[in-house]
């Protein structure tokens, strides 16, 4: 079977190990890493035998709708290289007879890492000082920037899956209190609280961690956010759970102590008060891009058996 994939990163991650397993599946690889739109592969388009669609969600700008694939013949399986899959038109693949495939947990830890070293630079009002050029008059600027001990402190977590699970075993590593709120039973060493108005009125450190659907979507409402102290923060992998906007709001009026959060490139500047806005990059580690690799080939393996493992529809 052949499978078309779409990865500039192929090239420098691919080993003789995965190539060897691709070649031992009957996996033919046709490899695209310039990037430009799908429909320019016209083999991918003419190609009427079976095939596979691997995809690197940066390849098509986390973006693709029905009429991006609906005519490629013989689509058996749409693989893609990140565990989120809403950037996906789920129904017409379905529709279509095809599987959607993610590839899972591969960049937990080094997630849970970013979303600690934001907590860590919003405690210390390092937006701040980058801001200001590192003023620092130790004669004046002491107060100003001045920063929170997180030993002792209480960290929400908010969705205990796979990242909030790794995010609230490193707070305890730190010495703090952790507590959570989930949708779900979990057999976790933490504290568990029922009330998610508790949860956020009584934290110092809140971490959002739900995955980003429409069940989720803006679960934490904005009567939730103006219950935070005024010495807590807000620190947030995920971006549809509740109101940015706000959020910012609150920061930049001091209601808040901090908002660290992922968001555009070049944006850390254009935001005023104690907020951390950094690129989404908190996957990109070498350990990360290593297993995305691993299992990403394992599943393009079990696909071309047809067998679809981590099938999403």
């Amino acid at each position: 079977m052949k499978a078309y994939v779409f990865d500039p990163l192929w090239p420098s991650l691919i080993t003789d190990k995965h190539k060897e397993k691709l070649s031992s599946a009957g996996l033919i690889i046709n490899l695209t890493t310039e990037m430009a739109p799908l429909t320019q592969n016209k083999e991918l388009f003419l190609d009427t035998e079976d095939k596979i669609l691997g995809i690197n969600p940066d390849y098509v700008e986390w973006s693709l709708p029905s009429e991006k694939f609906n005519k490629i013949n013989g689509l058996k399986a749409i693989l893609t290289q990140s565990t989120s899959y809403g950037w996906i038109d789920t129904q017409c693949a379905t529709d279509n007879g095809t599987a959607v495939v993610n590839t899972r947990n591969f960049s937990t830890d080094a997630v849970a890492d970013w979303a600690i070293l934001m907590m860590l630079n919003v405690a210390r009002k390092v937006p701040l000082l980058i801001k200001n050029k590192f003023p620092l008059n130790y004669g004046s600027d002491f107060e100003t920037y001045q920063g929170m001990n997180l030993k002792g402190k209480k960290a929400g977590i908010i969705g205990l899956g796979n990242i909030g699970n790794a995010i609230a075993e490193q707070c305890a590593g730190l010495g703090m209190e952790v507590s959570y709120w989930n949708r779900s039973e979990k057999n976790a060493p933490f504290n568990k609280v029922a009330d998610l108005d508790k949860l956020i009125k009584e934290s110092d450190v809140i971490f959002p961690t739900l995955a980003d659907t429409e069940d989720t979507k803006n679960i934490i409402t904005d009567e939730h956010l103006k219950s935070m102290q005024e010495r807590s923060m807000l620190i947030s992998i995920v971006h549809k759970s509740y109101n940015h906007e706000l959020a910012l709001q609150l920061a930049s009026s001091n209601k808040i102590w901090g908002y660290g959060f992922e968001d555009e490139p070049q944006s850390f500047d254009t935001h005023e008060g104690n907020v951390w806005a950094a690129p989404a990059y908190g996957w990109c580690t070498d350990g990360s891009l290593r297993q995305s690799m691993d299992q990403f080939v394992d599943l393009l393996c079990s696909a071309a058996q047809g067998e679809y493992k981590n099938k999403v529809n």
